[in-house]
Order: C-alpha cells, then sequence, then structure tokens
C-alpha cells in the first residue's frame, strides 16, 4: 500500500495530511493532528481551515485523527462546556463538514486529573467499525488508539513490481516537466516541502505511466547450503560437471 504526500505543518497546529490507494481509483485522505493547549485564536482559524480545504479537496473517504486538546468538549451532546473560542470554533467546522466524532471513552487521565476524550477520530463516512484502546506508549498518559474500519485494500497484490523497462519514459517526463517556481510557490522555499512536491509528482507519474508485473518467485528449495557445497556447485558450472563427478567417485 503505498501514500502519496498532500501537506504538512510543524508550527502552531502540527499536521500530516496523505492520501492512500486502496483500491485501483479509490482512495482514503488520512489526516494526524496535533494541536498544542496553547494555541491562540489565529493557531484555531487556521487549524479550521486546513481542515475545510482538507476535506473538500478529498472528494473521497476521510479519517482525521489526533490529540485536538478540547477537554471543554462534551461530545455526547456536541457542545463546549465553556464556550471557548478554540472549541466552539472547531465544533462548527465539525458539524459544518458533517463529520462524525467516533471516541466516546478518555483518552487521557494523568494521576487525580479528570479524565477527558482529547484524542479524537473524525470520518466523513461510516467507515469505523471498532476503536480499541491499548496502553500508553512510554511515558505517555494518553492512551494509543486502534481503529478498525470497514476500508479495505484491494491495490496491487504484494507479489508485483514495477516493470522500469517498459516504462512510458516520453510521458513521464512530460509529467514532471511544468513549471516548478509555480509549483514551490507555497513552500516559502522549504526544502522539505519541495522536496515532498517534487517527489509526489514523480510517484504519480511512475504510477501512471509504469506498468506493474508479476514478481518473480522461485519454488527452488530455500534451506541454506554450506560454503563447501557452493563451491562444489561453482566448479561444476565451470567445469561443465566433469570435475564435480570425479570428484564424488573419489571420496566414493
Amino acid at each position: 500500500m503505498e501514500s502519496i504526500f498532500l501537506k504538512s505543518a510543524s508550527s502552531g497546529p502540527e499536521f500530516v495530511f496523505i492520501k492512500v490507494e486502496i483500491n485501483k481509483g479509490k482512495y482514503v485522505s488520512i489526516g494526524n493532528i496535533y494541536r498544542s493547549p496553547s494555541c491562540t485564536q489565529v493557531d484555531d482559524i487556521k487549524l479550521c481551515k486546513e481542515i475545510e480545504e482538507f476535506v473538500y479537496e478529498a472528494k473521497n473517504d476521510v479519517i482525521l485523527v489526533g490529540d485536538f486538546n478540547f477537554p471543554e468538549i462534551d461530545w455526547d451532546a456536541h457542545h463546549s462546556i465553556n464556550n471557548s473560542f478554540g472549541s466552539a470554533k472547531f465544533l462548527n467546522t465539525v458539524q459544518k463538514l458533517l463529520l462524525l466524532q467516533h471516541v466516546d471513552f478518555p483518552t487521557r487521565a494523568r494521576g487525580s486529573d479528570t479524565p477527558h476524550i482529547l484524542d479524537l477520530v473524525l470520518t466523513n463516512s461510516h467507515c469505523v467499525n471498532n476503536i480499541d484502546t491499548l496502553a500508553p506508549l512510554g511515558k505517555s498518559d494518553h492512551a494509543i488508539l486502534l481503529i478498525e474500519t470497514t476500508l479495505t485494500n484491494m491495490g496491487s497484490s504484494p507479489d508485483q513490481k514495477y516493470n522500469y523497462n517498459k516504462g512510458d519514459y516520453v510521458k513521464l517526463r512530460s509529467h514532471v516537466d511544468c513549471d516548478w517556481d509555480k509549483e514551490f510557490m507555497s513552500t516559502n522555499l522549504d526544502v522539505e516541502d519541495m522536496w515532498n512536491i517534487l517527489k509526489t509528482r514523480i510517484d504519480d507519474g511512475i504510477k501512471r505511466f509504469v506498468p506493474l508485473t508479476p514478481r518473480f518467485q522461485s519454488n527452488k528449495w530455500k534451506r541454506p547450503l554450506k560454503e563447501d557445497i557452493r563451491d562444489q556447485i561453482r566448479l561444476k558450472k565451470i567445469s561443465g560437471g566433469h570435475m564435480f563427478e570425479t570428484e564424488i567417485i573419489q571420496v566414493g
């Protein structure tokens, strides 16, 4: 299963958005988000704007997960207890996009603190079957969420590989021959963002213009051979088998 990078941010609200092909021509868009408890109103506006654009542009199943740090939201009532700017803005965005929030149990607990639902799973369809919790990782006080979905991978067989000898490189070169100054304009010359845009375009071109072929699988016995036996096999190949046969006769 391969993923296509879409967008990321490492300051303010942190996120990474990708797209995964689960069937030929069928994708699921996945976002992982971290919102710091110290986020400003500007950060919350930006976060909601990024989520809106991500969902609108997806045109397929969407799964958003992450630590959103909204302890004041009552998800049973879809209501912000203290009606803070960030939580109210976020709830309005969730309702506007018709997103479903699937976590109905506390995901963070520490000492005598009141447990809260801070880690969320949001989707634009009924694609989540079940969510289980696992023990926190390391010193974290957040539970790990194990998410079971209805989405199945019917994509390329793992026994296939790209046949680069049969690729249409004229079309591939044409695909990557674009106005890169314009493509990189939104990156503010961030090297990582520029690389991700370039890599995504190349990967997309390979998928389009390089065919898949069955991966050769040998049915030969896989048990490792001793080094002296390997030497005899090499000698047989070199001498046409005569030396190997002679040595066997001498041993006998």
